[in-house]
């Protein structure tokens, strides 16, 4: 089958690899769609995870059922079912798992990556039925649908709360949406990007800061009325955009810092500011059971305006190029034929 690898240091490219034999309790999918996230370009560009060399890319998967090994019954999953993939496993049997922590779970410590091939295989746990009405385009942006809503869960904003989100990529298009649907006020994108400013506007934001022109911290106490933001989420991942989050939260406010930053990055924090504001740090990882409260809430936001552009995944290196412009949202790859989809 045809799979996006990891093939050298900054390099992907397109490959002829044998298929996953399928065992028991294991489901075989044929992929639909998959999406670009940034942890793939972490992978190719900064060797992420320690991933090897050759692996295949992509987690952020939409398909359809195709065969079902010994025993996968138990899903009640059946061929030409149409799926989502997990790319967290969890044994249900760890101290972790047995604690609601199955994201951390003690038996699987990896992610599973493959998803950027014509054909996948997932333990039937991993895998969840999609409605009839879910594009399978769009249900690829389920994943990251449900880190977003672990960072909702975790951010605990309330209704009329002044949010501020920095970066404005797929999924801070996909978080400026739930940030919407909680009801939260001066609703504020800050991103250097100018191509993304008015579909930003059109998904919800209120306000539009540009870093590159504009003082962050001027601007947001402006808009504030001079109190800050009851929540601040940092999305873009960007080193230099971590500091001013901090500075812009208000009194008794939460800094959400959401995205994957560099291994090497540190940020100094003065305490006594945080202590003067009473002020919360949150990181936000992700969490499994979220899925089917993702596929529930897809109907509620516009996933289809996040994508931005879509390659077949024979031009895998040129999608690549084009997440890295960083003009478009969401970048996703078509891994099958057309009548499937």
């Amino acid at each position: 089958m045809k799979a996006c690898v990891y093939a050298s240091p900054g390099k992907v490219e397109l490959r002829n690899i044998p298929e996953e034999p399928i065992e028991r309790g294991k489901i075989r999918i044929k992929v639909a769609y998959c999406a670009i996230c940034a942890t793939d370009a972490h992978v190719v560009k900064r060797g992420l995870w320690d991933a090897p060399l050759g692996i295949v890319l992509g987690h952020e998967v939409s398909g359809i059922v195709v065969e079902m090994g010994p025993d996968a019954g138990g899903s009640g999953l059946k061929i030409g079912d149409r799926v989502i993939g997990s790319p967290l496993r969890n044994c249900g049997l760890c101290e972790q798992c047995r604690r609601g922590r199955p994201q951390y779970c003690n038996a699987y410590s990896d992610m599973v990556f493959g998803g950027m091939a014509e054909y996948k295989v997932y333990d039937q746990k991993n895998l969840y039925k999609i409605p009839d009405y879910l594009a399978l385009r769009d249900a690829s942006l389920i994943e990251p649908l449900t880190c977003v809503m672990r960072a909702m869960d975790l951010s605990n904003i309330q209704q009329g709360d002044a949010v501020c989100l920095s970066g404005c990529g797929g999924i801070g298009l996909l978080m400026l949406q739930a940030i919407k649907a909680k009801g939260a006020s001066r609703i504020t994108v800050i991103e250097p990007v100018a191509e993304k400013h008015e579909l930003a506007r059109e998904l919800g934001a209120e306000f539009v800061i540009d870093p590159k022109t504009e003082s962050v911290a001027e601007r947001a106490f402006e808009i504030t009325s001079g109190l800050g933001y009851d929540v601040v989420i940092e999305a873009s991942g960007a080193p230099v955009a971590a500091p001013v989050c901090i500075d812009i939260a208000g009194k008794c406010g939460t800094v959400v810092y959401f995205a994957v930053y560099p291994t090497d990055f540190e940020m100094p924090v003065n305490l006594y500011d945080l202590y003067s504001k009473e002020l919360r740090i949150q990181t936000v990882y992700t969490h499994p059971l979220i899925y089917p409260r993702a596929v529930d809430f897809a109907s509620e936001i516009n996933l289809d305006r996040v994508i931005g552009i879509e390659f077949p995944l024979e031009e895998c290196v040129k999608a690549f190029e084009a997440f890295d412009t960083k003009k478009y949202p969401k970048v996703v790859l078509r891994c099958s034929e057309d009548e499937l989809l």
